[in-house]
This record gives C-alpha cells, structure tokens and sequence, in this order.
C-alpha cells in the first residue's frame, strides 16, 4: 500500500521483457528495416498498383515448414508489393492505421495485420515472444474492393486499417476491415485446427492442403474505406464504419430471435416503405432475423469520417443501437432496428473547432466493469482539492477534470509540470498552480459525511427536464426553447418518427419477394428511410443505399434526450472516448462527468531526432487503440506515439466540488513503457501499430486453449511497433480483494 495515497497502487517490478527485430528475423534486417522507416510512401514502396496488376479474387493460405523457418524469405513469395533486395527478410507494416494486432480470448493465438495479410503466431515467454508464425492468411478481394479507392494509399488499397476478435454467440472469430472497404471474418476454431493437424515434426499431413486451409465465412465490402469495428456476442452483430459517414451493421440470419409483436392497429397507422409493408411490419420483420440483413445507418450533414463504433445494449443484453465516434469528437447514438428512428447526437464537451479536440475512440461501459473505491483519491487518482471545476464553457459545465493526476503517476517517462506548461489549455486552468498549492476556485470541496442534498443546486434534478434542456442546449449550440420544442414535438406527435421516410415509387428489387417462406433472401436495409434492396455483389451495389448525398442531408440529428433510451440502459451505461491525447467519461444519466487532459504525448526526452518521417507530434497523436478487460476493470489506451495508458473505471459516492456527487470515474494507474525503460530506449523510436491483451494460458491449459477464465489470472499485455519490436508485460489483480493491480 502507497501510505500517500492511502490505498493499494499497482506495483511493478523492473522486468519489461522485449524481443527486437533482429531476434526475430535475424541481424541481416536491420538496415532494411532502417530503409522501410524513413523511406516516404509513393518514393518506390508500393511500384506496383493493383490496379495495373489486378490480384486473384481467391483466398490462400500458407503454412511454414518450420525446419526452414529460419529463412523469412519463404513469406513473401506472394507479396503484391515487390521490395528492394536489402529490404527482403521481412514483412511490411502499412502506417497511419487503427489497432493492427489482437490476442484470441480462447485460444493461444496472437494475430497482427501485415498489409494485406494477417499473419498467425502462438506467443511465447521472452526473450522469444513472437516465434515463426503458425500460418499466414491471405484472403482475397471482392470484386467491389476494384472499385473503391484507398483512403490512405490509393495505390494499395486493399491494406487492413483495423483487426479485432470477438464472439457471435459461443463461436469466436477473427474480423478485420480493409482501406478499400473490405470486411471478412474467420472462424478461429477453424485456424486451431488447421494448425493443429500439422504433426510435432512440422511437416503436412496427407491429406491434401486445400481441404484444411482456413476461408473466411464472411466476406463484403462497405463501398469506401473502412476503419470501426465492433463484435456483439449475444446479438450476433457485426458492425463496420467508414469515411461514408455511416455505420453499416451485419445482421445474420438465426434460428430463433426475441422478436416483439407489434399491434395490428399500430402497423394499420405507419406509413407504407419500399418493401410493400408498413414500417412497423417492416420493423417487426427485420427483428425476427429470418434472413441475412445489411443494415446501413448514416450520420447525415453534421457527421464525419468514424474511427471507432461500440454497441449500446438494452436492459436484455441485446444491442439496441451502436455508438459511432466520428472525428469531429461527437459521439452519434444509431438505432439499429427502429424504422424511420433519426440518428442521436452527444456532443463533445468543448470546442468542436478546437483542433486538438479530435475522436479517435469510444468504449461503452456498463456499471459492472467500474471498481468500488472509498475516497476521491482512490477514485480518481488525484486529491480532491485538486480537482478542477468546471470551467465558463457551456461544453464543460457537467465535467470535472482530474488532469492533476498525472502529478501522482508513478514512474511516468514524462515532467508533467513541463507538459501542461507548454500544451495550450484553457485560460484559467492553470494545473501546474492547483498542484502546488491545492487551489480550488472559490468552492470549497466538501467534507465526506457531508450531507447528499447539498449537490441539488450544481446538478439538475432528474425530473426537472427544463433543466436538463437548457443543458443539452448549450451543448449543441442552440437555445433551449429550441431543444424543448422539439422534444415536445417529437414527444407529442408520432408522425414525426416518419419524416425522413422516402415516398419516392420503389425501385425494382425493392419489395421483400422470397422464393418460399422457408428460403429468405438476403437483403439491405436503411431504417431511417425504410428502403429496402437486393443483397447484390455488383458496382450498382457502390449507389446503393445511396444517393449518397440524401443520405447526408435528410437525417435530422437530434441532441441526446433522456427519453432516447430506456431507464435501465441509461442508468448503468457510460460513454468512454478519447481524442488526441485526452480520456473523457460521459454518463448517459448525465450526472457529472471526468476528463484527463494529456495523457499520452508525443514525447522525446532523450532528443532522438533522426526517424520515420511521420514520426512526430501532428503525425503520432491520437489515442486511437483502446481495449476494454472487464475482468480487470481496466482500460488499456494506446496512442501511435509508442505510448499506452492503463485505466482503471471506477464508482463512488463521496462529494466532490460544492458536493456534487461522481458516480462513476477513473484513474490513470500508469502509461508504459515507464521512465527506466525509455532511458533504456526500449521504446523503439517508431510507430506503436497495434496493442493485444489476453489471459496467460493457465497451467491445466490444453493444446492451443487458453482454458478458463479467471478473475485471478495472468493477462498479458503485447505492444507491437513499426520496426518489428515488441514488448510485454504482465498484469494481474491482487487476489485478497484489494485495489492492486500487478505489473511483472
């Protein structure tokens, strides 16, 4: 226990365990991996273009002979992307991208997207972490893919921005999204056993190889550059978002759904949609699940490019609408059943033209995954008369801000106080002065048995929706007569719901025609307009649901409203999102919310200078990798910068400014690597491409499984980077209860 802090911290030892490139690939690559850094896409990197050599729309796989697995050449026999001769030895890693490598939840398997492949490997304790690879994946291209260029590298498109494993329903796969808006996703039991059937010796078995090599059971293209991903177990959903300003949702066909009836007076009074039924038949349809939908939901005119989506579940455990973060930092709330249902809108909580004040990342949080605490402190890291109070902006009057916290980050690599007194904050935010001399303006923070009631005057009551209306309000930028009258209307008259409706005469494909009621075909659908079509694989598949410029402009997004969601979702969810460098937590209850300012930075305190040209602070800075480990109650945040921050969501009734009461918070614990390791330069002077973590396979584990999950276990923690290094680290609660968490 920290006797300063009053409560348990981590603890850490002085193990960082690493394995560099030339332990991995041998001594011979450090001068082709010196080259592939500094050299600038478009200088000779990727002379060859898909598009004047069109690659196979097939899927393969590779699996090495591990007898000459030393010989690295062996991989790149088939990439589309020749290099020079002292650059061979090793596989390329595309830049700018989102989280490039995951760890398998069930099974021993660490994935990492190289390009356009995803190479398989089965971690190992250090120095050798990342042995051979297993397998390598290639899949190929749907035709689609020929005809939507690159966001980042119009020449190479098809290169993956994203990866990810999750669950649909007891089944774990392997998903990941394309620059040329490829999606596709792998059974990962299907890659265990394609790896297991290869003897101890190495050598294949008889049985010819194209029987066991691993096909992706799903396969499709979104139109234009993908980058959000995200998995729902329960539900079975997977959701993909791209710079089309939308989020395109992948409903599969099941068996038996939880569809609610819907009355037939009800269905008599919506209005008719392409499909020749009403909306709320429609509605009532597409719940069932009796067929395979293509769901697209669009941000409309006030939305941007999305990086990150998570789904919002309802008080059954069913995703209910997905959480869209776009780059202008707001985060847009998508029902994903609901015909003619506008698109939800949660502000940023400043500036939007800020331009250090840009989305990357959202988490949605249920109460489980937050820690009892008993002191501020504990909570959130930081004293309570540290705290900064709201500021003037109408964009922070709900938000507390625990930056000050960084002060008390053990081991931190960076001077905070230098930080903060060169980053540009607000005016009258002055950290560095609150640290020193404990500075609260004007309020003095409340004694802990201070009464509850005394909170009423700062938060509005949870009845008092005038109150909560002036808020949203200012919030998005209008008065709140404006907000009233339009959560009256929308309250008072149903018809509203219908507006965004089309009523143009459908197209042909559009009415819900099966061969049977037992045989149901795939189809596509846009509920905000009730258009339905055809499930078909050619270019006109790039318009639809198109009209790409109605679909911007019809969707009326309204500010977030209390009503939007049902009382239990509301009650035990919180939005987590990052930005540049910055974490914030949103209740959706609109209690108070937290942000920490800072957290991770570009930093260079042993001023290395020579490096990859997008090496810098413009480049580098956004936190745009974040994993949510419930067991732990943990948030692990990376940034390209090379850095990552550990979180630990927490909840507490204790007061806090005038007495107002935070009940859900966090603290950062610590960000990695730590000072000792930079002075080591451990840290690889590069890139951070991708963050993993998963449980340790525990003693009784058999084969390739991981086996059971425990609150109690090992995780590890693998950060990978530019160059090819890795590092990882151990983490662990303690197991008497108390708030440790262990990092070996």
């Amino acid at each position: 226990m920290d006797p300063e802090a009053g409560y348990d911290e981590i603890w850490i030892s002085k193990t960082c365990h690493v394995q560099t490139a030339e332990q991995r690939f041998g001594p011979h690559v450090r001068e082709g991996i010196d080259a592939f850094l500094t050299e600038v896409p478009g200088a000779g990197e990727f002379e060859d273009s898909d598009d004047e050599e069109p690659w196979p729309v097939t899927t393969w796989a590779f699996q090495p002979d591990m007898a000459t697995a030393n010989n690295w050449n062996i991989f790149f026999d088939h990439d589309p992307a020749p290099h020079r001769p002292e650059e061979a030895g090793f596989p390329r890693i595309a830049r700018y991208r989102c989280n490039l490598t995951t760890l398998s939840q069930r099974y021993d398997l660490y994935f990492a997207a190289y390009q356009d492949k995803i190479y398989v490997y089965r971690p190992q304790r250090a120095p050798r972490i990342l042995p051979p690879p297993c397998l390598v994946l290639h899949p190929g291209r749907t035709r689609l893919s020929r005809y939507a260029p690159g966001h980042v590298d119009r020449r190479f498109a098809h290169q993956i921005n994203h990866i990810a494993v999750g669950t649909l329903g007891d089944v774990e796969i392997v998903a990941f999204v394309y620059d040329d808006g490829d999606v596709a996703a792998y059974y990962t039991h299907m890659i265990v056993n394609h790896i297991s059937s290869t003897d101890e010796s190495g050598r294949r078995p008889p049985i010819p190889s194209s029987q066991l090599i691993p096909q992706p059971f799903f396969h499709d293209n979104v139109g234009i550059s993908a980058w959000g991903l995200a998995i729902h177990t329960k539900s079975r959903l997977i959701a993909v978002s791209s710079n089309k300003h939308e989020v395109t949702v992948y409903a599969f066909a099941l068996t038996r759904s939880p569809a609610r009836s819907v009355d037939s007076q009800e269905s008599e009074r919506s209005p008719l949609t392409w499909s020749g039924q009403t909306a709320l038949e429609l509605e009532k349809h597409v719940k069932s699940r009796t067929r395979t939908w293509k769901i697209v939901l669009p941000l409309g005119i006030n939305g941007n490019n999305i990086p990150s989506i998570a789904f919002v579940e309802d008080d059954q455990g069913c995703a209910e609408k997905v959480a869209a973060q776009d780059i202008y930092g707001q985060t847009w709330l998508l029902n994903i059943w609901k015909i003619g249902a506008q698109p939800t809108c949660c502000p940023t909580s400043t500036d939007r033209l800020s331009p250090r004040y840009k989305g990357w990342g959202v988490l949605i949080l249920p109460d489980s995954s937050f820690k009892h605490t008993k002191t501020v402190r504990e909570a959130l890291g930081v004293p309570s008369n540290e705290l900064i109070e709201p500021g003037p902006s109408p964009y922070c009057d709900d938000m507390l801000d625990n930056t000050c916290s960084l002060f008390y980050i053990k081991q931190l690599a960076v001077d905070p106080e230098t930080v903060l007194q060169n980053r540009s904050a607000r005016p009258g935010w002055d950290y560095v002065r609150t640290h020193r001399e404990g500075f609260i303006q004007q309020t003095a923070v409340m004694d802990d048995s201070s009464s509850e009631d005394s909170a009423a005057s700062l938060i509005p009551d949870s009845d008092d929706e005038a109150g909560w209306n002036e808020v949203a309000a200012m919030a998005a930028g209008t008065g709140a007569g404006d907000v009233a009258a339009m959560t009256a209307q929308e309250t008072s008259n149903e018809h509203t719901r219908w507006a965004a409706l089309t009523t143009t005469e459908a197209p042909k494909g559009s009415a819900l025609e099966d061969l049977s009621e037992d045989v149901q075909l795939r189809r596509e659908i846009i509920p905000l307009f009730g258009e339905t079509q055809a499930f078909d694989e050619t270019a006109g598949r790039l318009i639809f649901p198109g009209k790409d410029r109605s679909k911007r402009v019809r969707p009326v997004a309204f500010s977030y409203a209390k009503k939007e969601l049902s009382e239990s979702t509301i009650k035990d969810i919180c939005i987590f999102r990052s930005t540049l460098t910055d974490l914030e937590l949103v209740p959706l209850d609109k209690t108070p919310g937290l942000v920490c300012k800072y957290v991770l930075t570009f930093h260079d305190h042993l001023n290395r200078r020579n490096g990859p040209f997008n090496f810098n602070r413009i480049h580098s800075e956004r936190i745009n990798m974040l994993l949510h480990i419930p067991e732990l109650c943990l948030v692990v945040a990376g940034s390209p910068c090379g850095r990552v921050a550990l979180i630990t969501l927490t909840k507490t009734r204790r007061k806090v400014h005038g007495g107002m009461t935070l009940k859900r918070g966090f603290r950062v614990d610590r960000v990695l690597p730590r000072k000792a390791e930079e002075d080591q330069r451990l840290r690889p002077w590069c890139e951070l491409i991708g963050i993993a973590m998963s449980q340790v396979p525990s003693a009784r584990a058999r084969s390739l499984d991981l086996g059971p999950q425990s609150q109690t276990a090992t995780y590890r923690l693998i950060l990978h980077y530019l160059d090819h290094t890795i590092l990882m680290y151990n983490i662990e609660r303690t197991r008497d209860g108390k708030d440790d968490l262990l990092i070996f």
